[in-house]
């Protein structure tokens, strides 16, 4: 068991992670379960407050039939047929009222989430939904979609499904949705392959738990940089973007990094809430609707969307157009706008139910098809004939002309951005390279492998429960060893030595941050004749927050040679207990 807080914290462990080496992360453990559905209790939902003081009835949702002893692996939608317009020339899709009474039932004591998106005006009216969702009514705000909708349309002029890569953390994972088929990259592949739907979308989750996007969107993104059919990156990194200046520096980088590829994808941004702006709702109940009208401040990548132009849903924005509850709400983060289910083992705050994936699925879904209309509409014919890509000829072409004559805008980088964009070496489990390190032979208290399913990393004090078995390759048979280093073969049993190819002299470390059975460590960065080139860095992985996630500290050179290819050194790490 876990000390409390204030109790003792001796470390018992520590836990390393490398951006030019890497470890493992640790998010909440939770098991895959499979709930009974209930009767709809949308009709329980008498009356629905609205936001100009009065009062109307809740719209009438139809009941679910009785539910099955157990949960479907996924969702079947209807198999898709040859994209066409519907009579009035519309691209459009009526997936829209697909899906919800199984989803917001999931659980025995529902989805408030659900409840109010579905008694709200942007389910009856899908253009209030969208609008609201890119926050149409921001004058400051203006979206360059170019890139965007030349993506959209090259996909559906080559017959092809848009690709769209997911990244995130553990709520993108679809940890706190009971059924993983239901988080949103899964249902918005479904919302897709909904009969008549004019938009195939292929939709991968390259979700990775307990991290932030500064610290891995290279990993998720490289092995994609030659990848001539991905079209989108959304980014859903709000829950972990803990520190604004840091998420813009992440944004930042990406970027710039995709300036550099031949086919650059279109970025797309969905945000809910950071955790301190849904501690700061859980602590004094209130709604959201006064951040969102200071959006600046409170979401941490709406500066760096509004400096380059780059499109972006707004979840916030769409709870304060959701009417509330009149009643006490069953969310065990007490905010139904995210409702995190009660009843569902092992849960956190943090960690949505399957409601807020359906409503983000949609939203990304909605919006997509209001690219492509925009994208038709630009060269349109008056009357309305033949298949999508006959109709919108005219106006896809002039879209792609469009996206040809834009120019990305010029992005300053510092440093530490800059070395981000272009690592000399990259150590981790996932690496071609793998993650080698020198430890005391006989003695030591580091050992690689993960404490928890797919979080591997080197642990100090701590026997792993999954050992690391590594992979053997041409990479790793070019790797150093004690017979060229030997000067590492007498290692102290607490120390750890990596080594590394610097350029330009900075080191990125990425480490456990956690409240309970966590210690400390020093690292230095030095010559290969144990000469410090730069200051120690001393690592307190123990923080008061709830919530174990990835932090990074950097170690730089106070001086290097000016060698063109760079040269050799080592970071040699100390457990501190």
């Amino acid at each position: 068991s876990r000390p409390a807080l204030g109790q003792d914290t001796t470390m018992r462990s520590f836990v390393l992670c490398f951006s030019t080496f890497l470890v493992r992360f640790l998010s909440l453990p939770f098991p895959t379960t499979k709930l009974g559905l209930l009767q709809s209790l949308l009709k329980s939902h008498s009356l629905v407050e609205q936001r100009s003081g009065t009062k109307t009835d809740a719209p009438d949702i139809p009941a679910v039939p009785d539910a099955p002893e157990t949960w479907p692996e996924a969702l079947s939608p209807a198999p898709p047929a040859p994209p066409r317009l519907d009579p009035s020339c519309e691209i459009s899709s009526r997936s829209l009222d697909w899906g919800w009474e199984e989803v917001c039932h999931l659980t025995h004591g529902g989805d408030e989430a659900c409840e109010m998106f579905l008694a709200s005006k942007m389910y009856q009216d899908e253009r209030i939904f969208v609008e609201t969702a890119r926050r149409s009514t921001d004058s400051t705000y203006h979206p360059n979609l170019a890139r965007l909708k030349a993506r959209v349309v090259q996909a559906v002029s080559e017959g092809r499904p848009v690709k769209i890569v997911g990244m995130g953390p553990s709520t993108t994972k679809g940890v706190g949705c009971p059924n993983q088929h239901l988080r949103w990259t899964d249902s918005l592949q479904n919302l897709s392959s909904f009969r008549g739907s004019p938009l195939p979308l292929e939709v991968i989750n390259e979700a990775r738990p307990a991290t932030r996007l500064q610290l891995k969107w290279r990993q998720v993104l490289q092995k994609y940089q030659n990848d001539r059919t991905l079209d989108i990156v959304v980014i859903d990194y709000s829950v972990t973007a803990n520190d604004a200046s840091d998420a813009k520096s992440g944004a930042t980088t990406i970027y710039a990094y995709l300036q550099d590829w031949k086919r650059p994808p279109a970025l797309l941004f969905v945000e809910t809430f950071s955790r301190p702006v849904m501690h700061l709702l859980m602590l004094h109940g209130s709604t959201p609707c006064g951040l969102v009208a200071n959006f600046t401040s409170s979401d941490p990548f709406y500066g760096a969307a509004k400096a380059f132009r780059l499109p972006l849903l707004n979840y916030p924005g769409m709870v304060c157009q959701m009417p509330p509850l009149n009643r006490s709400t069953r969310s065990i983060n007490k905010m139904p706008f995210l409702h995190a289910y009660d009843d569902v083992r092992s849960n956190a705050p943090v960690h949505y139910g399957c409601g807020v994936h359906f409503i983000l699925a949609h939203t990304v879904h909605r919006y997509l098809l209001q690219v492509l209309q925009e994208s038709c509409d630009v060269g349109s014919q008056k009357v309305c004939t033949g298949t999508l890509k006959d109709f919108c000829e005219k106006g896809f072409q002039e879209t792609l002309e469009e996206e040809k004559m834009q120019k990305d805008l010029v992005v300053n980088l510092s440093k530490a951005e800059r070395c981000e964009m272009h690592i000399t070496t990259y150590l981790s489990h996932l690496s071609d390279t793998g993650f080698p390190a020198f430890v005391s032979a006989n003695s030591s208290k580091w050992r690689l492998g993960a404490d928890r399913p797919g979080k591997y990393g080197w642990i100090a004090n701590e026997e792993p429960q999954i050992p690391l078995v590594p992979k053997v390759n041409k990479v790793h048979r070019r790797w150093p060893t004690l017979k060229q280093y030997g000067r590492y073969a007498e290692l102290k049993p607490g120390e750890i030595v990596f080594l590394v190819r610097l350029t330009g002299g900075l080191i990125f470390l990425e480490y456990l941050s956690s409240y309970e059975n966590i210690g400390s460590a020093t690292c230095q960065l030095e010559d290969m004749e144990q000469n410090p080139l730069g200051a120690a860095v001393k690592i307190d992985a123990l923080w008061s927050e709830k919530v174990s996630i990835t932090t990074r500290v950097t170690l730089e050179a106070e001086k290097i040679p000016r060698l063109r290819r760079g040269f050799n050194a080592a970071v040699r790490c100390t457990e501190d207990g």
